[in-house]
């Protein structure tokens, strides 16, 4: 018994024939066997996809039952073929006659088996069995090709009646595959649309080919894509799947390096996390390399049948394979990069979530060094970075590999000679390994400039307002250009050697084939160059072309990527604040507070800045801790959140108990007014109603807009000092915590609303009245009340005990009530005074009055002079000035006129017909919602769709104050691509458009000329041999050369545009007015000049480059393929024009996804900056993984853009490269068919460029398609340039000359303002005359327009002597006033810049403004003097000292008017008293307008100005106000004990 009764091969029926065919033993064996075998080899991945599957039990429907019924049938079938096999009369059975039937049975059994486990694990469509069918299919075909033409009489089937019937089932069930079963019912419907993205829905076919995509690009064809149209991010892809991974292994090798004492790279945990994925994408990858070496041996067997007598038929067979194998490779290819996208994606999201919990984390060491800045670099670009390389970093083994190949299967056609070629390979890598070191090197130092730049931009938007009112912007201004511009030199230095690489990877290939020819045509006279051996070789040389051309970039992107490896490695493995710093047991001892042997430092590497602290607070009880500036209070508050480093062993910290901490700089969050209060807390209406009356928070309401809907800008833009604060402290009642840690927050609200706070909260009667409380403060009245005031001076408790118990003790205490005595005994009034003298009282029975006396004489002397308040006027200083003014005008009502005032109101922001707004309505959602808070207010970012919600009272509209980001939904407009091209100039564009021009024209001579040598029989003749290589050598050097021009024209000009336009919105955003700012979330600017710029520099340069050069290749390709086959024309039009319509839809889709992308990543720059500069109340009401939730969620509906965009660009490239297998097809076809006319050096020209068409039109539209989606940075960066209002001129021709304001006369006429377009006036016609040198002070009510008073001075309708200030230029204006701002802002860099970034005063200037300000001594103290550096946001000094520094700004200037913002109100009494005895001696002439904090400050002015709804109620000396007892200025008076 035999395996068949024939031969199983047989080349005589199979090759050399015109009909060919199979042996009849290979139809009933190896068609049988091979799908048999497949699925023995793949079952075992199926039944994994089973396992690992989260869906259970799909519904039994037609369709799954379709193809299981199907299939029973064809076992049937197959048993009947063997019945028939049986029967048969023979007597000695062939082997296969048995087997085959047999084989089939198992085979359709098996299938039935895995059809019924896909149905009950939820496997909607089975890749494996598609395949299957797929395969079977195509196998019985060729059996039934040989049925249909001979029947069954050569014994290839049983019975042609079976196998027609079973040919057919085959068919019927592999179309059945072609849709996927519907989900599981265990699915609810918003899990669907989740998985929309994950393919889970699709039919296997639809995914390989993106088919299921359809729905998303004909919506984003018809409509503009919105959020709330695009599927929800895959459940893969989401941040709380992906992020828990990386992290279970950086966690494992971070724990593990941390005892060796090493720091741990984010390599292994990713390699650990994504390995299996990665892998599987690169044995995708492999399959690749392994088919590209097949279709340069397939287009010889073509060009060989041009000149051969062979069959027909084995021309269309060449053709099919040809076209069959580009194919799969362009399947292949697609699943290949949209993994590794993906891979990429994840990758991203892991590391910006480690980022963020890092942050949380970090020590305050570490946050000083690590600027905001810098991390919003790391997350925007360095992470980027990463992704990028992930997507090209398997070219490091396929580029080898393709290599080796190519040249083994070169070396069958050139035999030895192909060596010559591998030597000029080799001969180039210490070359590239030079160019590599270096561009490491230009990498790092550009990634420095990159974090000082986003560093300087971050302070400068901080400290916006106060760089205006200084007139500092062209100082700073000039900071970010110089910086910019020694970026932009270090990125040309890298454009250099781009260049450079960019010539050796082009010339690569050509001098690789160039030397392989001459050796090949010189060693031996018998070598000649036929087309066969030429064009092979040239398709090889065209496969190593292209991972040579990819090498620069990707050397580029490893330096960038190591880089910014180090980078995130460095951060991530920055010191933390150590969790065990603060214990939480419950000892049983009834203790809220243990604090033990407390040692206690900023930094490790530092002194302690506090020193053996023991300090117990039982629960319930309130204390209070007191003591001179720097004495550590604040430190010990924060040492109770964790905050501060042990600096002893046997330091110890318990707290037991939820902590509400109130800083002393109150921390807002950008949302509504009402979400600052309940922070995310469940609504309890009632609890809320009694937190707000008891913060004395229900006038604010009434006059805010929205009432407590208002939304609140960044850092409480629209909110008061003492506003923030009250909400600060309402937000800590609200909590209902255990422990209570408040940092002073009653120094920065006017003293009766500090009283009533105290009363209703804090005080023994207060809502807080039964929890622990821990009070550091400055005001002595409350003292008496306290269970326990401790004492620290120089870091130590130098004692505590009672009120009564200090005072009988008179140690230090007694100390500072004297020198609270010295200090405020002048300022105080009303009942203030009766606390002053109460105090005195128990000194003077303690000390005797004598000693008081003299104790009293010491403090008053060390302090230079007698105190007055800031207002500087002695009282008989007021009486003489006071008197010419009653005369002038008396106390008076004010009328108010309807003249609007000129130059006030912001220009309305400039319209673009293509522009709508991304709107995310105020209103509420569900708690726990995805992308949501929970339950809790609805911040407002501009991600529609994806907003939280609470429960509660319904929300009232109104309140909204950020706009919402603008995103285009047209087209990218031409004036768009116009402003580009002009900022690189119109000669660098011809320049570039010329080079690409002869580039390909010398690419296509070097080719034709190729086809012309291949063909001449003369060639072998040395003279002629010579001319050919000759000429050959030249155009293939000089078509590298112009590659390399262009490629450095194109980047130089791409810098230089990229230069002009960020300093050009750098100027643009500066001169905006501050409503810009107010209204606008900082990460959003940040990240234009960011991620947009960085697109700028580097991504659209090489795109436009790419697309020169594509573009020209696509158009000489058509050319030389027309020129070969003419009628490829009549080919050439129809699928031009589908190229055109995919492109078209195609781009409509991505434009819209890009820039949905770039508008959802400023929320996450956004909240990060919000999060990392609250850090510490964060911390304290322990709420981090809320916060990192919802950075999560932002994340992830960022994500929910960038997935589908990666989908996009996969749908485009595999249908335009299956419309490139169709040029193929053709071109192949019509070489065919004119095989009789065409010669073989034509035909290999033809179809070698038919063969590069593919990807060189694929890359084609995806180029076209990325320019306008890079182009998108560009229209950003536009908008911000010219689309922004600006202020009014900086200088103009009116400026007034010299030293104006000489005398500082103000006079306000009929001035009405309003903060913005749209909204109510805030002063309403206010007429006011201030007379040279007159003090005057302004009162009213938070919201009665105080602040809009002093700052209309600077800009306005307002005369100061006599010049009409709407009419000169704002940058005169503001630099001849002065003002010393409430929030002391300070900007990193050294103190000299900081006083005077002009760099205008000379060093004995300088240290007089400081010895005047009592700095000089402290500086003296530091070791690099005026050249000290501040830290950001001036965190290395004190909040007293920042003031000081300020006021050292004032004197400095020392206008003729001073404007005083309540520049005490947030400041300690000492430093307060240093800034009033200055003001008092060196502004003795000036004009003064203050803004009262505390009435009794203004007391003795020449003029008080109470204001109430943007208009003057009253006016007058102070002493006739209060003479009324009727008038506001009395009864506010009253209000404040006075």
């Amino acid at each position: 018994m035999g395996l068949c009764t024939g031969e199983l091969w047989d080349l005589n029926v199979t090759w050399f024939t015109s009909t060919p065919d199979f042996t009849p033993c290979f139809h009933k064996t190896i068609i049988v066997y091979i799908p048999v075998l497949f699925l023995l080899l793949s079952s075992p991945l199926e039944i994994y996809f089973m396992k690992i599957s989260r869906r259970r039990n799909i519904p039994l429907t037609f369709l799954n039952g379709g193809r299981i019924g199907f299939t029973a049938v064809l076992v049937g079938l197959s048993l009947a073929e063997l019945g028939v096999s049986v029967a048969e009369d023979h007597e000695l059975k062939p082997v296969a006659d048995i087997l085959a039937p047999i084989g089939k049975a198992i085979l359709y059994f098996s299938v039935v088996l895995l059809m019924v486990g896909n149905i009950r694990f939820g496997i909607q469509s089975s890749g494996i069995l598609f395949s299957l069918f797929f395969l079977v299919a195509g196998l019985q075909s060729i059996t039934f090709a040989s049925v249909v033409r001979f029947g069954d009489i050569i014994h290839q089937v049983y019975s042609s009646e079976l196998f027609y019937a079973e040919y057919s089932l085959i068919l019927v069930v592999f179309l059945l595959h072609f849709w996927a079963d519907p989900p599981p019912a265990s699915v609810q419907l918003d899990d669907m649309r989740e998985d929309d993205m994950s393919n889970e829905n699709a039919s296997f076919p639809s995914r390989i080919t993106f088919a299921y995509f359809d729905r998303i690009i004909r919506m984003g064809w018809k409509n503009p894509l919105t959020l709330e149209k695009l599927p929800k991010l895959s459940l893969r892809e989401r941040c709380s799947l992906v992020f828990p991974k990386w992290n279970k292994f950086w966690i494992k090798e971070y724990t593990a390096n941390q005892k060796k004492k090493k720091s741990t790279s984010i390599l292994y945990p990713l390699f650990q996390t994504f390995c299996w994925i990665y892998l599987s994408s690169s044995f995708i990858q492999l399959l690749v390399v392994l088919f590209q070496q097949v279709t340069p041996q397939i287009l010889g067997f073509l060009i060989n049948f041009i000149s051969s007598d062979e069959e027909e038929w084995k021309g269309y067979l060449y053709m099919s394979l040809l076209v069959g194998v580009n194919l799969l490779i362009t399947i292949l290819n697609s699943q290949y990069f949209k993994d590794q996208q993906l891979i990429g994606l994840r990758m991203r999201s892991a590391l910006t979530c480690a980022l963020f919990r890092k942050s949380l984390r970090l020590s305050s060491k570490s946050r000083k060094e690590l600027s905001v800045g810098e991390t919003v670099n790391l997350m925007s670009i360095d992470t980027q970075r990463i992704m990028d390389v992930i997507m090209s970093l398997n070219l490091l083994w396929s580029s080898p590999l393709t290599l080796g190949l190519s040249l083994y299967s070169l070396w069958a056609y050139l035999g030895p000679s192909s060596l010559a070629g591998l030597l000029v390979m080799v001969l180039i890598i210490p070359i590239n390994a030079y160019l590599s070191s270096k561009m490491k090197k230009y990498q790092k130092l550009n990634m420095k400039n990159k974090d000082a730049r986003m560093k300087a931009m971050n302070e400068i938007l901080e400290g916006v307002k106060v760089l205006k009112l200084y007139a500092w912007e062209p100082s700073f201004e000039q900071q970010i250009t110089d910086i910019r511009l020694t970026e932009v030199e270090n990125l040309k230095r890298m454009s250099y050697l781009g260049a450079i690489q960019t010539f050796i990877f082009n010339s690569t290939p050509f001098f690789v084939a160039l030397a392989s020819f001459t050796s090949f045509v010189l060693s031996s006279p018998d070598n000649i160059l036929n087309a066969d051996i030429a064009f092979v070789s040239i398709s090889y040389f065209n496969i190593i072309r292209r991972p040579l051309n990819q090498l620069p970039g990707l050397i580029t992107q490893i330096i960038s990527a190591t880089v910014s490896l180090d980078r995130l490695n460095n951060y991530l493995n920055a010191p933390e604040v150590s969790a065990s710093n603060v214990t939480h047991y419950d000892d049983g001892d009834d203790l809220a507070i243990n604090v033990i042997n407390g040692n206690l430092t900023w930094d490790k590497e530092s002194e302690p800045v506090l020193k053996n602290i023991d300090l117990k607070i039982k629960r319930g009880e309130m204390v209070a801790i007191v003591g001179q500036v720097g004495s550590g209070k604040s430190s010990l508050l924060s040492s109770l959140i964790g905050e501060l480093e042990k600096a002893g062993l046997n330091t110890m910290i318990n707290v037991l108990g939820n902590v509400s901490y109130v800083p002393q700089q109150a921390w807002m969050q950008n949302a509504s007014l009402q979400y600052n209060i309940t922070f995310g807390r469940q609504f309890n209406e009632r609890l809320y109603e009694k937190v707000i009356d008891a913060c004395a928070l229900r006038s604010d309401f009434e006059i805010l807009p929205s009432r407590d809907m208002t939304e609140i800008g960044e850092k409480g833009i629209n909110l008061s000092g003492g506003q923030k604060q009250r909400v600060s402290m309402a937000r800590a009642v609200y909590r209902n915590g255990d422990i209570y840690l408040l940092d002073d927050p009653l120094s920065a609200v006017d003293a009766h609303v500090g009283q009533h706070i105290y009363e209703n909260v804090i005080g023994p009667k207060g809502l807080l009245k039964n929890k622990t409380r821990v009070l550091v403060t400055h005001g002595v009245k409350y003292l008496p009340e306290m269970d326990n005031i401790i004492v620290l001076k120089d870091g130590m408790i130098s004692e505590s005990g009672t009120y009564r118990e200090l005072l009988d003790r008179g140690k230090e205490f007694a100390d500072f009530l004297i020198q609270y005595i010295n200090e405020e005994e002048d300022k105080m009034l009303g009942q203030d005074t009766d606390t002053i003298e109460d105090v005195k009282k128990e000194l003077a029975k303690k000390l005797g009055l004598d000693k008081l006396e003299v104790e009293l004489g010491k403090a008053r002397s060390r302090s230079s002079g007698a105190h007055s308040n800031i207002s500087g006027y002695t009282t008989g200083t007021i009486e003489r000035k006071i008197q010419p003014l009653l005369k002038e005008k008396p106390v008076f009502k004010v009328k108010t006129f309807s003249v609007f005032s000129k130059g006030v109101v912001d220009e309305a922001f400039v319209k673009n017909k293509s522009i709508q707004d991304e709107k995310t309505p105020l209103k509420p959602g569900k708690p726990g919602g995805y992308g949501g808070l929970g339950s809790k207010i609805p911040r407002k970012d501009a991600v529609s769709g994806y907003s939280g919600g609470r429960q509660g009272k319904g929300i009232r509209g109104g309140g909204d104050l950020m706009t919402l980001e603008k995103v285009e939904t047209n087209a990218v407009a031409n004036a768009v691509y116009r402003f580009y091209f002009n900022s690189v100039g119109i000669l660098a564009v011809i320049t570039i458009v010329l080079l690409s021009i002869m580039t390909q024209g010398l690419t296509i001579g070097t080719n034709v000329w190729l086809s012309v040598w291949s063909d001449d029989p003369d060639s072998a003749e040395a003279s002629i041999r010579n001319v050919y290589l000759g000429v050959y050598g030249t155009l293939g050097s000089l078509s590298a050369a112009t590659v390399c021009i262009s490629a450095l024209v194109t980047a130089v000009g791409g810098l230089n545009a990229s230069s002009i336009l960020h300093n050009r919105m750098l100027a643009g955003v500066l001169r905006a007015p501050m409503s810009f700012f107010d209204t606008t979330p900082k990460g959003r600017i940040v990240n234009r000049f960011a991620k947009d710029i960085d697109f700028i520099d580097r991504s659209i340069p090489m795109t436009f480059s790419a697309l020169m050069r594509l573009g020209f290749s696509v158009v000489g390709t058509i050319a030389v393929i027309s020129y070969t086959s003419p009628i490829f024309i009549a080919v050439f039009i129809p699928l031009s024009l589908l190229y055109m319509f995919v492109q078209k839809i195609y781009v409509a889709t991505s434009r819209q996804l890009r820039r949905l992308e770039s508008s959802t990543r400023s929320p996450i720059y956004s909240w990060f900056g919000e999060s990392i500069s609250g850090v510490s109340t964060i911390k304290a009401f322990n709420i981090q993984d809320r916060f990192i939730t919802e950075i999560e969620n932002k994340i992830d509906v960022n994500q929910s853009c960038a997935e589908p965009n990666i989908i996009s660009n996969r749908w485009l490239s595999i249908r335009l490269e299956m419309l490139g297998n169709l040029i193929i097809l053709f071109a192949a076809l019509f070489a065919i068919l004119g095989r009789d006319t065409l010669d073989p050096g034509i035909v290999g020209l033809s179809l070698s460029y038919a063969m590069q068409i593919t990807q060189s039109l694929n890359l084609l539209i995806r180029q076209t398609s990325q320019i306008e989606n890079n182009m998108v940075s560009v229209e950003r960066v536009k908008e911000y340039q010219n689309g922004l209002p600006q202020e009014a001129p900086w200088q103009t021709e009116k400026d007034p000359q010299g030293d104006w304001p000489e005398f500082g006369e103000v006079q306000f006429k009929g001035l009405q303002t309003r903060y913005r377009e749209g909204l109510d006036l805030v002063l309403k016609g206010v007429d006011l005359h201030i007379s040279p040198g007159m003090k005057v002070g302004v009162v009213g009510r938070t919201g009665a327009g105080k602040s809009s008073l002093t700052l209309s001075l600077f800009s306005g309708t307002i005369e100061i002597d006599g010049v009409d200030i709407s009419k000169i230029g704002l940058g005169t204006l503001r630099s001849r006033l002065t003002i010393i701002p409430q929030d002391p802002v300070l900007f990193s860099g050294s103190l000299r810049m900081n006083l005077d970034p002009f760099n205008e005063c000379s060093d004995q200037q300088l240290w007089r403004a400081l010895e005047l300000a009592h700095l000089s001594t402290y500086v003296k103290t530091l070791n690099q003097g005026l050249d000290y550096m501040i830290s950001e946001g001036g965190e290395n000094l004190s909040v007293g000292q920042r003031q000081l520094v300020c006021l050292a700004r004032a004197l400095l200037r020392k206008s003729n008017i001073l404007i005083l913002d309540e520049a005490t109100a947030a400041i300690d009494l000492e430093t307060d008293d240093l800034i009033q005895e200055t003001i008092r001696s060196e502004f003795k002439s000036t004009t003064i307008i203050t803004i009262a904090h505390r009435i009794n400050t203004i007391m003795d002015s020449n003029l008080v100005v109470v204001l109430s709804e943007g208009r003057i109620q009253e006016a007058g000396p102070p002493d006739k106000l209060m003479a009324d007892p009727e008038s506001k200025f009395a009864l506010m008076a009253k209000e404040a004990g006075i």
